[in-house]
Parts: C-alpha cells; structure tokens; sequence
C-alpha cells in the first residue's frame, strides 16, 4: 500500500529525473505560469494542460498538487499521468531520455492505486468433502 511518505519520495524522484535530463525549468515561475494556466483554462472551459508544455504542467502543476494532495491526506484513488507521458513521449516520437521519467510516472500511478485500493479479508478455504464417493465426475453434477 502506497504510504504519502512513499509518495512524496516519489515526487522527489521524478523532479530529480526531470532535472537530470533537463526538462525542468529552473527559471520557470510556477506560481505565474500556474495562475496563468488555470485563468487561461477556466475561460474556456479546459484543462490547463493544454495552455502549457507536459513538462512545464509536471513541474508548475501536477508535482506541487501531488505534493500538496500528499500532505494532506487527500490522494486521488487512482493516477494516469504516465498514460499522458506515454502519450508526450512515446506516441508521436520517441523520446530515449524520457524512459526514466516514464517509469517513474508509472511507478506514481501504481503507488496511488495501491494506496486507495481497498484490502480484501483473505479467502476461506475451500472445503471438500471426500468421505462420500461419487459416481459422477466434478463436471456433471447439478
């Protein structure tokens, strides 16, 4: 089960993978860029994603909500941000120094399902009874 602490690793893990290959902008101001985004999106009804690049919607966006939603307890049940990476990278052109990345973005979808999956009580075991013989093979009893 995905734990916030897990989460935020994570977290730290993609932006130290972002950095490393250069997809992140230290120059970018992400309170601007995120207020513009999101006034830009509202007025016309959209996603924010759109208004941006995927790189700079991870960094402005989805890693300060993740992080936020983290600290709060308030983690989504499950995540597809490698699905939208996948489609970036991979779709339309392969992007070799985005593997890494992608990985971990996948690994995030996984820790937020694990987290929000709920547990199942283990299964009885099943009991047969072989002390009356049958005549009939398993399959043909009604």
């Amino acid at each position: 089960m995905g734990s916030a602490a897990q989460v935020l690793a994570k977290l730290d893990q993609i932006e130290s993978e972002m950095r490393r290959v250069g997809f992140w902008d230290d120059s970018l101001a992400e309170e601007q860029i995120r207020a513009q985004a999101v006034s830009y999106a509202e007025a016309r009804g959209m996603s924010p994603i759109g208004s941006m690049s995927f790189e700079h919607w991870l960094q402005a966006v989805f890693i300060p909500n993740a992080r936020n939603a983290a600290h709060s307890d308030t983690l989504p049940t499950s995540s597809q941000v490698s699905v939208m990476a996948m489609r970036e990278y991979d779709c339309h052109s392969h992007v070799p120094e985005a593997e890494a990345l992608l990985t971990l973005l996948s690994e995030f979808d996984e820790l937020i399902t694990a987290s929000k999956r709920p547990e199942r009580p283990p299964c009885a075991p099943l009991k047969i009874d072989t002390s009356q013989p049958t005549s009939k093979p398993w399959w043909k009893f009604r």
